[in-house]
């Protein structure tokens, strides 16, 4: 549901052509730089599942405030970070990620999007 990824998104990392590319506005501004990757995700054509089957209008999906973390006082603090990070799958010499940097904290949104069996 694209919808609900420009709700939740901050951030999206694009992984093209061996390539990560940051866009810092969220879903919106990735897909108004990115028309041709938007057109050819699926569409929604019809109601969900749930919503089917249930006769809701809408399924919704609503996330828990985490609350804080001890030792934690400001929701921009980096809480974990990878740097310089590869990724190769096991059973094979094919990087899948090179030297990949990033730094999350408590306001940070992510989810990992590639294409099918990109894993």
């Amino acid at each position: 549901d694209y919808e609900f990824l420009n709700n939740v998104i901050t951030d999206v990392v694009h992984f093209c052509e061996h390539q990560l590319i940051y866009y810092p506005d969220g879903w919106g501004s990735f897909a108004t730089a990115r028309p041709e990757v938007i057109k050819a995700l699926p569409q929604k054509k019809n109601a969900s599942y749930f919503a089917q089957m249930t006769g809701e209008i809408e399924a919704l999906i609503r996330f828990p405030d985490p609350g804080g973390l001890e030792g934690i006082k400001s929701r921009l603090k980096p809480m974990a970070s990878l740097k310089n990070v590869k990724y190769t799958y096991p059973g094979t010499d094919k990087q899948i990620l090179t030297n990949v940097s990033v730094k999350l904290s408590q306001s940070s949104r992510v989810a990992l999007i590639g294409a099918n069996g990109a894993g």
